[in-house]
């Protein structure tokens, strides 16, 4: 789907992505999923450092079961940054 909006990532694909065993491709389930963990944590990072430099912030928290009564939670992190702007971040 990114591929569409991404010229390198659909070259990729398309030199790499039906190529067999024994090619590197970097498009195994456990790369993705590592790759997906590295961008999670740098975003969560990035996300600390400005709600902790921050002089207003508030976190909300909420949970509700969903249709098999499994509980899902949220937090919801609102703060101001150095120009003023209100963000919303998770």
């Amino acid at each position: 789907m990114l591929a569409q909006h991404d010229a390198f990532l659909a070259d990729h694909l398309h030199r790499f992505g039906n190529a067999g065993s024994g090619t590197l491709s970097y498009l195994s389930s456990g790369i993705f999923n590592e790759f997906l963990q590295l961008m999670a944590r740098q975003v969560w990072s990035t996300i600390v450092v400005e709600v902790s430099s921050a002089k207003y912030d508030s976190i909300i928290v909420d949970s509700t079961p969903d249709m098999t009564y499994l509980d899902q939670l949220v937090f919801a992190v609102r703060y101001v940054n150095k120009t003023g702007f209100l963000l919303n971040g998770f």
